[in-house]
């Protein structure tokens, strides 16, 4: 019976370890890419912003941002200034994921 406590606890101690890791990773990812986004380096922000993501997949402020960086990639790359379309999805997830986030819906026109 012992043995089964040790091991539970090494479990235990092992998730809260890997969770703590994949928030790190989140944050050292986001803090990476805002850096960038700052110095108008927007491809390397946009890698960042998707490596925040993978870690935290719900995270509305990492995908604002995504999708503020894609949009920027989009206006500088393309004469047609109708392309922002890849950007939606982030927006979108964006606004259902964080509540605080619905003035997004505002600042930015989403076609619906």
């Amino acid at each position: 019976m012992k043995i089964i406590f040790i091991y539970t606890g090494i479990l235990l101690l092992l998730c809260i370890r890997v969770t703590a890791q994949t928030a790190d990773s989140s944050r050292y990812f986001y803090l990476k890419a805002t850096e960038a986004k700052s110095g108008r380096l927007f491809m390397a922000a946009y890698q960042d912003f998707k490596q925040a993501l993978v870690s935290d997949p719900k995270n509305p402020g990492i995908l604002r941002q995504l999708g503020e960086t894609d949009v920027e990639l989009r206006k500088y790359e393309e004469v047609d200034m109708n392309n922002y379309k890849p950007a939606i999805p982030y927006f979108q997830k964006a606004i259902a994921l964080g509540p605080s986030l619905k003035s997004l819906k505002t600042e930015i026109r989403i076609e619906q």
